[in-house]
């Protein structure tokens, strides 16, 4: 079988258009010759017929091709027509991957109506001017493809429409990703290292920036800091491009908190035991804590000449969530909060209010820190507001600052029920929220 798999993926839509011929026309009842001999001996057999989940009328032409092949063959075939339609269109001599993005193959606006009057045509359905705007890539536009020409769609991990809950219903965490300093990269590294006893803290190292250039114990010098001391994540600067389809250019002046992010919801969502690609188009939420972005106060210093034009999304604070949505296809809420110190707990918040209102199924929430600039712990020494000796005392007479310290946890959060529903993997469970401010207060 897994031969006859692998066949079927070298194979042309022609060939497969016999294969299906082969096994459900009611004139063929042998193999066709173009047909490889390991696939015709192949267990293909769908275990329903394909006429239960389609229109019984008679489809001609490439629609009644598809139709009447196997579900198994169906979306290679519809998929290999798109990825055909789109290298025409674009006159390239290969076709696409199904996975790359169409704004990175030279698709522009003529080209896009180009594509979608051939698929029009070919699928005998009417698609408006902008409709391929809506899918990223080929495989997006053939499972949208198949969906109408079938006329009816799969069935997704989670509702892809909200529905009213109770409002006063726990919210379960179902996944967890997490980056923390002592090389802590999962709950369970974590947890480990808080059963040590291990100590994170340490100096800061030149990957941020040189403590000789920075560094002076005399809190007044001008320019300097006191502290040394930071609690630091492994593998800031590490960061898999190409896997989300960024070019080296933009990647180079991406936020690494958007970098981290990305790979880090995509991580929570896994964890959870689900794909990113059965959650797409569902009303996910999205809520990140954030204070600001230091690497754009870094990009600010270069000279006019340097700029470019990825430089507004690479560090804008809004899109650390909004491009976690994009490459995820949540389609709910997506906000960056910035309560200061309390943002990753409030934009929890945020998400269970939202999960018990109904307005999303599923959602994405947590916050993320990262120090870069050392500009930002010069302000924090010249207000006295570091620990010198790189521990923090508080609540004690000898308490003297605290330490600055980089982190971030993504949670995959759905209401109590639903995942009691589908039997989610349930870490731990939210029964209650509250944000407030202290007002006048001593503070």
């Amino acid at each position: 079988m897994e031969v006859a798999a692998n066949k079927l993926k070298e194979m042309s839509n022609k060939q497969l258009v016999a294969l299906a011929l082969s096994l459900y026309g009611a004139e063929q009842r042998k193999p066709s010759a173009s047909v490889p001999e390991e696939v015709a001996k192949g267990d293909l057999t769908p275990s329903i017929s394909p006429a239960s989940s389609v229109e019984t009328h008679v489809r001609s032409g490439w629609v009644g091709n598809v139709l009447s092949a196997p579900e198994v063959l169906r979306h290679k075939m519809v998929l290999d027509h798109v990825r055909e339609t789109i290298a025409g269109a674009l006159e390239r001599g290969e076709v696409i991957a199904p996975d790359t993005p169409l704004n990175q193959v030279g698709m522009d606006s003529l080209i896009a109506v180009e594509i979608q009057e051939r698929l029009s045509r070919a699928y005998e359905i009417e698609l408006n001017a902008g409709a391929i705007y809506n899918f990223a890539d080929a495989n997006q536009i053939a499972d949208f493809l198949l969906g109408q020409i079938q006329n009816v769609k799969s069935e997704p991990a989670v509702e892809l429409l909200p529905t009213q809950k109770d409002k006063n219903e726990p919210i379960a965490i179902i996944g967890l990703s997490c980056r923390f300093p002592g090389g802590s990269n999962s709950k369970d590294e974590y947890w480990q290292m808080l059963l040590n006893g291990q100590d994170a803290v340490t100096e800061m190292t030149t990957e941020r920036w040189s403590m000789r250039d920075y560094f002076d114990p005399d809190p007044s010098v001008p320019g300097k800091m006191y502290s040394k001391w930071a609690g630091l994540i492994d593998s800031v600067k590490s960061f898999d491009a190409e896997f989300f389809g960024i070019s080296r250019d933009e990647a180079k002046v991406m936020d690494p908190q958007q970098r981290l992010l990305l790979e880090m919801g995509w991580e929570a969502i896994e964890r959870a035991g689900y794909s990113v690609s059965s959650l797409r188009g569902c009303a996910g939420g999205i809520y990140i804590g954030a204070v600001n972005s230091e690497y754009a106060q870094l990009q600010s210093r270069m000279p006019d000449s340097a700029l470019n034009g990825y430089m507004g999304t690479g560090n804008a604070t809004s899109v650390l969530a909004g491009r976690l949505a994009f490459h995820l296809g949540f389609e709910g809420p997506a906000m960056v909060v910035d309560t200061a110190c309390s943002s990753s707990l409030v934009s929890v918040d945020l998400a269970c209010q939202s999960l018990r209102s109904g307005k999303t199924n599923l959602a994405l929430a947590g916050g993320i820190n990262l120090n870069i600039n050392p500009q930002t712990n010069i302000i924090l020494s010249k207000a006295m507001m570091l620990s010198s000796d790189g521990r923090c005392k508080a609540f004690d007479h000898k308490a003297n600052g605290y330490v600055r310290s980089e982190g971030a946890g993504v949670l995959m959060l759905k209401r109590l029920s639903d995942a009691e529903r589908d039997r989610d993997d349930i870490i731990a469970v939210i029964r209650g929220g509250a944000v407030n401010q202290d007002g006048r207060s001593q503070g």
